[in-house]
């Protein structure tokens, strides 16, 4: 075990708001690390089930709907800063709430990228809600995410983006967005050479509720 310092930074929008999210990307490796779900319409002889699974199912018959976490509240998300330094990033529950609630004002339902560089139409951001209970809709679909956290049901019409989704291209919300820093920490942890990157977050959050 050594000891290291590690730095958190808090982002949250600027107080006019002229920051913010400007588009969502569908992403191989979303930086939350949470993958949406693709639902399918249920088949022909049981229209009372939903079924998860794309085997058998007649395109024509699809929902070609995406559920899943966008944003989640005090995640820690590893990133790198300009001159190579590693640090752990996060937002708080409500400038997670300020950041749906701005992309729903500024009329960005419609903007959806690929791996942030693509821009496609054919995919519209048409359910958009903040989890507030435990008996949440997103447990339904088996998503295990914290209370503030904001989910998104994006309807697919483009084919080659569909297709992507079936094939395991995408699996989960990305988002691009322009945010100020609110607050800055350094936590100091024990990590051994063999810890992964979640063993690595549970000792800084560890040391952040110590703090």
């Amino acid at each position: 075990m050594k000891k290291k310092k590690i730095k958190v930074v808090e982002f949250t929008i600027d107080g006019e708001m002229a920051l913010g999210l400007t588009a969502i990307s569908l992403v191989d490796k979303p930086a939350i690390e949470s993958n949406f779900i693709a639902l399918a319409a249920a088949k022909q002889h049981d229209k009372h089930r939903v079924n998860f699974q794309f085997n058998g199912v007649n395109a024509d018959g699809e929902k070609r709907m995406l559920y899943g976490p966008i944003l989640i509240p005090d995640k820690l998300i590893l990133r790198v800063n300009e001159v190579g330094e590693e640090y752990y990033m996060k937002m708080s529950s409500e400038t997670v709430r300020k950041l749906a609630h701005s992309y729903q004002f500024n009329h960005l339902q419609g903007s959806t990228k690929i791996d942030h560089s693509l821009a496609v139409s054919g995919c519209m951001l048409v359910e958009t809600w903040i989890k507030e209970f435990d008996s949440d809709k997103s447990v339904g679909f088996g998503m295990d995410e914290p209370v503030g956290t904001w989910f998104g049901g994006m309807s697919i019409t483009n084919d080659a983006v569909w297709a992507g989704i079936k094939d395991g291209t995408h699996k989960g919300f990305s988002v691009e967005v322009d945010l100020v820093i609110d607050d800055v920490e350094e936590v100091e942890v024990d990590i051994s050479s063999e810890d992964d990157d979640d063993a690595i977050v549970s000792e800084i959050e560890k040391a952040l509720r110590q703090s």
